[in-house]
């Protein structure tokens, strides 16, 4: 795969190994197994983090593989059945009492079916999903610029984000990479009216939704602006059939999700739910977090600046380092129209990120800020006080 011509404005594309989506995946994969190992060398018994969600989530993978199996094998009525859980008895619907990993299951099938080993198919995801994460930013990142060297510095920033070290041990949190295809496919449609690419954006966005309860709710607002921003760009308004064709994209969006997530809603009518007020204020982010290292962090350890429950968001000071740089060369006056609206459209994004990121309580070093909040404590339940288990400390386990 080589890159299409650059846009005007922007550098020519980089030396022609960078060109190639293969060579960067290959390459990406070599980053992701030097950056986690010993993962790698432990596939069928080792476990990153720790042993609480990922034996969980191994459980719960290997029974979503059993219903794809059982499902591709002819016996319709395992769908029907995959929402009662063998926990919990005799209520409905525990499946639905947290992440279902369908999505994911569905990616290392051919691994169960050779295997039938739940570490083996985490551990393929907990790796693959940086790797794939990363092809995917490479290749938005090169169509956006025109110049593969910036896409490859992109990729890498996906794939070492120190946020990932901090979520190890949460395979949802992982699972992002079908974000950047999401956004892909969007603007190639919108810019060049290729219905593949609306299509391949539908199959990332519905694959996101699967994959994460949490970015089924966060990315959605974000895939529509970006496609608000391009047709505003591009001055597409006036082209009702690009605007039907969204729209279709929208609604089959929903209507492919909406089975994966009545289940939800059925339970939470059933038994009530949601964070309190005080719970969502704990798992928000202080300002501090920024400056808050995991302790697995090899380089980084030592950057604690407020440890808190799930509360490390430090960034490095490569990674924003580049970022502002980017954004910088793109507001200049100077900068063609496409880069000026991708440098807007990060820094808006940006902003907003941060902003929902610190909660109905906005606080710095564990101090209410004066600062007003994006969240509705309509949203929320009453106010109780909650107990927390600790947050264990990142580590390969030997199982």
């Amino acid at each position: 795969m080589t890159p299409g011509p650059p846009h005007d404005g922007w550098p020519a594309a980089g030396p022609r190994w960078t060109g190639s989506a293969w060579a960067v995946t290959a390459a990406l994969l070599a980053v992701v197994v030097a950056t986690r190992w010993p993962v790698a060398a432990g596939l069928t018994r080792d476990m990153p983090g720790d042993l609480g969600d990922p034996l969980f989530i191994s459980w719960a993978l290997a029974r979503a593989s059993s219903h794809w199996t059982e499902l591709l094998g002819g016996d319709l009525s395992a769908a029907t059945r995959f929402w009662d859980a063998r926990i919990f008895h005799p209520e409905p619907l525990t499946a639905a009492y947290s992440d279902h990993f369908i999505a994911q299951a569905l990616l290392t099938l051919p691994l169960w079916w050779l295997t039938h080993n739940p570490l083996l198919s985490y551990n393929v995801l907990f790796l693959g999903s940086a790797v794939l994460g990363g092809l995917g930013t490479y290749l938005l990142v090169r169509d956006l610029t025109g110049d593969a060297r910036a896409a490859v510095v992109a990729a890498l920033c996906f794939v070492c984000a120190p946020y990932r070290v901090s979520t190890a041990s949460h395979l949802q949190v992982q699972s992002a990479q079908w974000m950047p295809f999401a956004l892909f496919g969007l603007r190639r449609f919108i810019v060049g009216g290729h219905l593949g690419a609306l299509a391949g954006a539908v199959a990332a966005l519905w694959l996101q939704n699967l994959s994460s309860g949490y970015y089924m709710v966060f990315f959605a607002p974000v895939a529509g602006a970006w496609s608000l921003c391009w047709l505003t760009v591009q001055r597409r308004w006036h082209d009702a059939r690009m605007l039907a064709s969204l729209g279709a994209a929208g609604v089959l969006t929903l209507l492919l999700t909406l089975p994966f997530a009545v289940p939800y809603l059925e339970v939470q009518r059933r038994f009530g739910g949601g964070r309190s007020l005080d719970e969502a204020a704990t798992f928000s982010a202080d300002v501090a977090a920024w400056l808050t290292a995991s302790p697995a962090l090899t380089f980084w350890w030592w950057v604690q600046a407020f440890p808190r429950l799930e509360g490390a968001l430090f960034l490095g000071l490569g990674m924003p380092a580049l970022a502002a740089a980017g954004m910088v060369t793109a507001l200049k006056k100077t900068a063609a129209r496409d880069q000026r609206a991708a440098g807007l459209f990060a820094l808006a994004a940006t902003v907003f990120a941060v902003w929902m990121a610190l909660g109905p309580q906005p606080s710095a070093w564990g101090r209410p800020l004066p600062v007003p909040s994006l969240h509705s404590p309509k949203s929320t339940t009453t106010r109780s006080a909650g107990r927390f288990r600790p947050q264990p400390q990142t580590a390969w386990v030997r199982m």
